[in-house]
């Protein structure tokens, strides 16, 4: 597939690439975004139709609108602690815990920078230099995190993120 892929760009560098794919692929591509393979592919994202209601316009904006709780499921790291612990209102104490630790991942979650988002899997926020935060969907699976902290103990060369912690918050895992 790829050496036909190959042959076709050298033949025409502005190809679309989509045209080239066997049917297969293209029928399994479509019916995972569209869930059906009676009508073709939408290489272009349309404007919603007038009266329908788009997707999650901002999926942080929208996280920290129905936040009612979290939780530290794996210890935050001093460096992790230290920065949540700056978003700490002084009314509140000093405790990373209860409505503290909700509001405090609140602040952090809308005020660091989107490094990539796709509104019904995550995002990926940058808090500082040394410092990011995954946010993903769903609480129950802790296996990317225990990964992470197995690579980082086992085999520490292998260039991969650092574990900082793991927060349950609402209906996400933020590692």
């Amino acid at each position: 597939m790829l050496e036909r892929l190959q042959a076709a760009i050298k033949a025409n560098p502005e190809i679309t690439l989509f045209s080239e794919f066997p049917t297969i692929y293209k029928g399994a591509v479509y019916e995972q975004k569209h869930g059906s393979m009676n009508r073709p592919p939408v290489l272009f994202k349309r404007d919603p139709p007038k009266g329908k209601r788009p997707g999650p316009a901002n999926f942080c904006a929208d996280l920290v609108a129905r936040a009612r709780n979290a939780e530290i499921v794996y210890a935050l790291s001093d460096e992790a602690r230290k920065f949540l612990s700056s978003y700490i209102e002084p009314e509140s104490g000093s405790e990373l815990i209860g409505s503290s630790l909700v509001s405090s991942l609140s602040q952090m979650i809308l005020s660091c920078e989107r490094l990539w988002e796709f509104p019904t899997r995550g995002v990926v926020l940058k808090c500082n230099a040394n410092l990011i935060a995954k946010i993903i969907r769903g609480n129950n699976d802790y296996t990317e995190y225990t990964s992470i902290q197995y690579l980082a103990e086992y085999a520490p060369e292998i260039p991969t993120p650092r574990p900082h912690g793991l927060v349950k918050f609402d209906s996400v895992r933020i590692m």
